[in-house]
């Protein structure tokens, strides 16, 4: 039995690239059990999503999307939806998007992480002046 994939678009109010947006409607998805893809269209300014599974169930994701009901990042302030239409683009590569994305996110967690041990350099001769009590309860957590 063969699923309708649909497709709508998010148009920012403010920041909706980098900040999150895709995973957290990813993840979302599996709740309204349908399978979602999100690009972000740099060009275009918005963030197409392809959505698939039952009829009632995108309807249900779009509403939930529509009307900022899912718990998104606080960044995510305010945009608008398109409405839903057919995707007639051929068949989706489901296991490839979700593994890029993944991957994507991997990425960008590193450099976060690298950001974070280089900026704990020189940690232990500035934790040294302050309090012993704190001093303490720093290096415990480092």
């Amino acid at each position: 039995m063969d699923l309708p994939t649909k497709r709508f678009y998010i148009f920012p109010d403010g920041p909706v690239f980098k900040v999150g947006l895709r995973p957290a409607l990813v993840a979302h998805s599996i709740d309204y059990k349908v399978k979602a893809v999100c690009s972000n269209l740099y060009q275009e300014k918005k963030v197409e999503v392809i959505v698939n599974g039952t009829d009632e169930n995108i309807h249900a994701f779009w509403t939930a999307v529509k009307q900022g009901e899912l718990e998104l990042p606080p960044e995510v302030r305010g945009y608008k939806t398109s409405g839903l239409e057919p995707y007639e683009e051929g068949d989706i590569d489901w296991t490839y998007h979700t593994g890029a994305l993944t991957m994507e996110q991997i990425s960008t967690g590193t450099k976060y992480l690298k950001s974070i041990d280089e900026k704990m350099t020189g940690i232990d001769e500035k934790i040294d002046h302050l309090p012993e009590r704190i001093a303490k309860a720093i290096k415990e957590i480092k």
